[in-house]
């Protein structure tokens, strides 16, 4: 028994011998920036954020980019912010690095690597990057979506999947949009959870620009965890909660239910940024022809788990659900409204942990849309008169996709309870293709074609 003392102190020095360095980068990661807004003049903007942390100030850190023609630009970080607190009684520090990259051409490759110091100490990388214009393309804009993603076993091969499909189509892939519940959850383990999986993830994130939105389980100290990790557009007025931007073919707009389950009196200000958002891309759609919004919550949903066995109510409050999480319908019912009246193409949502594809509906119907011969499995959804909606909840980790059951069959085309995760395929202004993709093996297990008759051109 005397051996023990020694032996645990035998391995707080291992531990700390192979700990990394205190300025070795590490949660690399990546991020649209302004570029991509609708008040930024594309030719003269910072097309990208590029993010890593460090145990330590290191005021030497750095990012080399190298250019197509082989030249290497020294890029220093706009920012590094110093982020202490306490999770579960556990202090946790950690110094994050934030860079703007300079005006770069869009279309192309980069490489770029991560350094400690003025003397390129600790390199980490190199990471290779594709921007896609903000500007409608000729060729297809693709996104992959998700929500509901920790890291862990039941995740290990959704991130190898992605990482295999970002090298095998590099400069197709434009973006991942991950919208809520982000490593269930960042505080956890004194916070030392959320670095695991952003360590985790940094093989598809610091390859492809890695778009979040919150969800329930980044409601603890008012955001304050997934506010530090991340810097979506419009940071600096919403935290993450409430932003858009272009990219290739599509406008994407993100909104949080979950912050207005805390602030139910920014309700306004949420409708209003929509109304106005939403209201200048669909008069946009000559030049940019698809319009795509995400929260963490749906809508409308089909199917519940079994082992709840009851309906969606935004009356109700789940009971694995914290308790600001409490939505009146009214709210829901606001939102529905805008998205119907601008005529959004796709609202995609997680927070339950399983697969949906709907129907184009409004106010819980199935509005019209026009049929193809022959399609007994509804793959093709042509001139919908209301937004479809999808459920994509079902990466998760630590727990098993649900086994569901349907109370409201009618509404859905299509149901999975398989871990997969979303691809968005808009082709041109007349054809956008949805895919889901089962996690562990790559392969298709539905999809949709989405098309518009008559769509305006595109000004190329």
């Amino acid at each position: 028994m005397r051996s023990l003392p020694i032996f645990l102190t035998l391995a707080v020095i291992l531990s700390l011998a192979i700990a990394d360095p205190p300025c070795k980068p590490t949660q690399i990661h990546t991020a649209l920036s302004h570029a991509y807004t609708d008040d930024a003049n594309p030719a003269n903007s910072s097309p990208l954020k590029i993010i890593f942390h460090t145990a330590q100030a290191c005021p030497g850190a750095h990012i080399q980019v190298v250019l197509p023609s082989g030249d290497k630009i020294q890029v220093n970080s706009t920012t590094v912010d110093q982020f202490s607190t306490k999770y579960q009684n556990t202090p946790y520090q950690t110094f994050i690095h934030i860079f703007d990259l300079p005006v770069l051409p869009f279309e192309q490759a980069y490489h770029y690597t991560c350094f400690s110091d003025a003397k390129n100490n600790l390199p980490t990388g190199p990471f290779q990057f594709y921007l896609t214009s903000p500007n409608a393309r000729k060729n297809t804009t693709t996104v992959l979506m998700y929500g509901d993603m920790g890291y862990g076993s039941r995740t290990y091969k959704m991130v190898d999947t992605i990482t295999n499909l970002a090298k095998n189509n590099f400069s197709q892939i434009a973006a991942v949009v991950h919208y809520g519940d982000i490593a269930y959850t960042l505080e956890a383990e004194g916070g030392k959870h959320g670095d695991r999986f952003m360590n985790g993830i940094q093989p598809i994130a610091a390859r492809l620009p890695y778009m979040i939105l919150p969800g329930n389980h980044e409601v603890r100290q008012n955001f304050s965890n997934v506010a530090m990790r991340f810097r979506m557009p419009r940071h600096e007025a919403s935290k993450n909660h409430l932003f858009s931007y272009n990219i290739g073919n599509i406008h994407f707009v993100h909104f949080s239910f979950d912050l207005l389950s805390v602030y139910p009196e920014l309700l306004s200000v949420t409708v209003d940024f929509l109304r106005k958002d939403l209201k200048a891309a669909n008069a946009n759609r000559a030049h940019r022809p698809w319009i795509v919004v995400t929260s963490h919550r749906p809508i409308w949903i089909a199917g519940m788990p079994s082992y709840e066995d009851r309906h969606f109510d935004a009356k109700l409050n789940p009971d694995d659900c914290i308790p600001e999480c409490h939505i009146p319908a009214a709210i829901y019912a606001a939102i529905e409204e805008i998205l119907y009246n601008q005529k959004v193409d796709l609202y995609i949502a997680g927070h339950i942990h399983h697969y949906e594809r709907m129907f184009p509906l409004y106010k819980k119907k199935v509005m019209h849309y026009d049929k193809r011969a022959g399609d007994a499995h509804h793959h093709y959804i042509v001139n919908p008169q209301a937004p479809v909606h999808v459920l994509q909840g079902s990466p998760v980790a630590g727990v098993a996709v649900d086994d569901i059951t349907f109370p409201a069959s009618g509404i859905a085309a299509s149901k999975a309870t398989v871990s997969s995760f979303a691809a968005i395929h808009a082709i041109n202004s007349t054809h956008l293709y949805f895919e889901n993709i089962v996690s562990a093996s790559g392969k298709v297990n539905d999809w949709m074609y989405l098309i518009k008759h008559k769509p305006s051109v595109i000004n190329m």
